[in-house]
């Protein structure tokens, strides 16, 4: 009998086409090997990290909701009120990209209002 990994809920990311799943660390899981990394997945992030990163995802699409909104006509916002989310939206980004992380950069973040 061969034993598959299961996948848990911890293992759930947020990706901006959704949701998906990561594997963890195999073998941490299976009690081989060692990792000198402590508590990091195999995608870079502790658990406490993971969660941040996935808040910062959600409050930068919150902001893209709003900006694509505007741009559509379905909400008014003024320019300095455009500006300031934008100005967010950048803040986020850089915030994980200068820790070397990929993060999403969409058009409204740079777009004129």
């Amino acid at each position: 009998l061969h034993s598959f990994p299961t996948r848990r809920s911890s293992d759930l990311h947020e990706t901006s086409g959704g949701s998906s799943y990561s594997d963890s660390d195999s073998r941490s899981s299976r009690g081989g090997g060692s990792s000198s990394s402590g508590n990091v997945k195999g995608n870079g992030f502790s658990p406490s990290e993971q969660q941040s990163y996935n808040t910062d995802k959600r409050t930068y699409d919150d902001y893209d909701t709003q900006l694509s909104k505007h741009f559509n006509g379905i909400m008014v916002m003024s320019c300095r009120d455009v500006k300031e989310i934008q100005k967010k939206m950048k803040k986020l980004r850089e915030k994980w990209e200068s820790k070397g992380k990929s993060f999403p950069k969409y058009p409204s973040e740079t777009r004129g209002c």
